[in-house]
Parts: C-alpha cells; sequence; structure tokens
C-alpha cells in the first residue's frame, strides 16, 4: 500500500511538519538559553562585604624565611563596612605567643579581595602588620589567602611564605 499525497494535501503536509521542525528549534534554542543564563548566574561568584561579615575561623602555616616555621589560629570577625577585629595564636619556632588582630577586609564582586592586619600583643604595642591576598569560595564561607607583606614594629620587612585557610562559623 502506498500512501501519496498530492497538490494541496501536499503543501499542507509539508507546512506542517516545517511548523513543528520551526517549533522544536525555538523550544530547543529556548532551553539553551535558559541553561545558558542559568549556567552563567551558577559560575559567576558574586561577592561582597555584606555577604562574607560574620564570624571566621582560620589556620595559618608556613615559613618566615630566616626565622623559621610558623603556625597560628585565629578567631576573628568582620563587620559589614569591612573591619576585622579577634585573636591570634601562633606559634614561631616553637614559641607561642597570643595577640589581638585589627584590620580591613576589601572584598571584590568576582570573590578575590585583599586583607590588612595588625597584630598587638596584651598590653596593646604593635608586634607587626599584615598583607593577604584573598579568595572566598563555596558561597563566600570559605576563604583562603597568601600573605603578600610582613613588617614587625620595627619596621623591618620579613620575607614569607604563608598561607590561610578560614571556613565561615556564624
Amino acid at each position: 500500500m502506498r500512501f501519496l499525497l498530492t497538490g494541496r494535501a501536499r503543501w499542507a503536509a509539508l507546512g506542517v511538519v516545517a511548523v513543528v521542525l520551526l517549533g522544536v528549534v525555538a523550544v530547543a534554542a529556548l532551553a539553551g538559553t535558559r541553561t545558558s543564563a542559568r549556567a552563567k548566574r551558577l559560575s559567576a561568584p558574586t561577592c561582597s562585604i555584606a555577604k562574607v561579615a560574620g564570624g571566621w575561623g582560620q589556620s595559618l602555616t608556613g615559613t618566615l624565611i630566616g626565622i623559621g616555621p610558623y603556625a597560628a589560629v585565629w578567631r576573628s570577625s568582620v563587620d559589614k563596612q569591612g573591619k576585622v577585629s579577634g585573636t591570634q595564636t601562633s606559634s614561631l619556632n616553637g614559641s607561642t605567643t597570643t595577640a589581638t588582630i585589627t584590620g580591613t577586609l576589601r572584598v571584590n564582586a568576582d570573590c578575590t579581595g585583599t586583607m590588612r592586619v595588625f597584630l598587638s600583643d596584651q598590653s596593646g604595642s604593635l608586634l607587626s602588620g599584615e598583607d593577604w591576598t584573598t579568595v572566598f569560595a563555596n558561597h563566600a564561607t570559605e576563604m583562603q589567602a597568601v600573605m603578600t607583606s610582613l613588617r614587625l614594629a620595627s619596621g623591618k620587612i620579613v620575607p614569607t611564605s604563608v598561607t590561610l585557610n578560614a571556613s565561615k562559623i556564624t
């Protein structure tokens, strides 16, 4: 049995096929656009100081070059203006000290940033100033950083190889 369309019926059938194909292409294009827009939203991190404000627990490890191995833990808070405050317990060549942390944090929309902190002893005397380059991950609940400069209270600049890993705790 042979089914053949002739004349108007053939053109009508071709029109229906064309409309169906156009509909499929349009739906696929819209789905691709939605997926693409959603993928961009999911893959493009957006951060702000307000988003990272809160309490943080940090762990620092590395070397103060020419001095010795260094490790520390911080408990700090960042407010919505970028002010950093907290405490640090550190070990340098096996000698442990506690310090007060004050400073500022700047956060860019791409989740990178910079942090400048000052460490003071229990009497309030300045011990050092540190600069950090930061990056935030996991919806701004994690921070990794590398110390880019360390200046002692005496003014001496100490080369470092120190990294920081942090988790938001409040």
